[in-house]
């Protein structure tokens, strides 16, 4: 067997942003990763729109995020009253606004735990599902929402600074995590919560992702109010970072 290296490749530009995006399936039996490029956010002329999500037991639910994730952030009330304040007039020669980019946040979190309720109530991801990282790039700040292992890094003038980690069950602060949510790490990775006693082991590489409701504890799953708890073995909720954008320092962006 050889590793496919075809690739996939897109270039694009925003407000004073230049991308370009590629994906190859390499050894994998069948390709299982998803992304979104914007460089216009639609109501945020100013902002851009990243993301990559890293599927695993089929494609379906990476597929799902990339065409939904950032539809569902832009329904939030909290990406709505974030709109409403940058719209509002500033005086001639005003900086950047630099204030409210939290409510752009939380509009990702409320989006993270909607996609996973939704993908809940659609009956087919019990055992299927995907990590995510998902960057806001605003004139003033870039800010990254990741839930897994999929990674993203801020290249500097001075070196790289890692805008998210990996949740991993072998993480310490994850694995007491999942065993205060009544989980299991074995072999560095979590028991499904239906496994029967003696029966096959099914385990997940991850602590959080979309999907993989094998893994979470019922009604700590999601719901699109937004609290999708940490009180589950296996959670979507995301870890939020963000950055002041640097014009003198900052160079590039990458999302893998």
């Amino acid at each position: 067997m050889k590793p496919l290296t075809e690739k996939r490749s897109l270039a694009g530009h925003g407000r004073g942003l230049v991308f370009g995006l590629s994906a190859m399936q390499g050894w994998r039996p069948t390709m299982e990763d998803a992304h979104c490029a914007v460089g216009a956010v639609p109501g945020l002329a100013d902002h851009a729109f990243f993301a990559v999500f890293d599927g695993h037991g089929g494609a379906r639910v990476a597929h799902f995020l990339a065409s939904r994730m950032l539809e569902r952030v832009r329904a939030t009330n909290e990406f709505a009253e974030y709109a409403a304040a940058r719209s509002r007039p500033r005086p001639p020669n005003a900086a950047p606004r630099q204030a409210g980019v939290e409510r752009l946040g939380a509009a990702a979190r409320v989006a993270f735990a909607a996609c996973d309720a939704e993908l809940e109530r659609g009956g087919w991801a019990a055992r299927e599902g995907s990590t995510a990282n998902v960057v806001f790039v605003t004139p003033s700040h870039v800010i990254c929402a990741s839930a897994g292992d999929t990674r993203a890094c801020l290249l500097t003038r001075a070196g790289a600074s890692e805008l998210s980690s990996d949740h991993r069950p072998d993480a310490p602060a994850e694995t007491a995590r999942i065993r205060a949510a009544g989980g299991v790490v074995y072999h560095r990775r979590v028991l499904a919560l239906d496994t029967p006693p003696g029966g096959r082991r099914e385990t997940l590489g991850v602590s959080r992702a979309f999907g993989d409701f094998a893994w979470k504890s019922a009604g700590a799953r999601g719901d699109a109010g937004g609290q999708q708890p940490l009180s589950s073995p296996v959670t979507a909720e995301p870890e939020l970072r963000v950055w002041k954008r640097n014009a003198a320092g900052d160079e590039g962006l990458v999302i893998a």
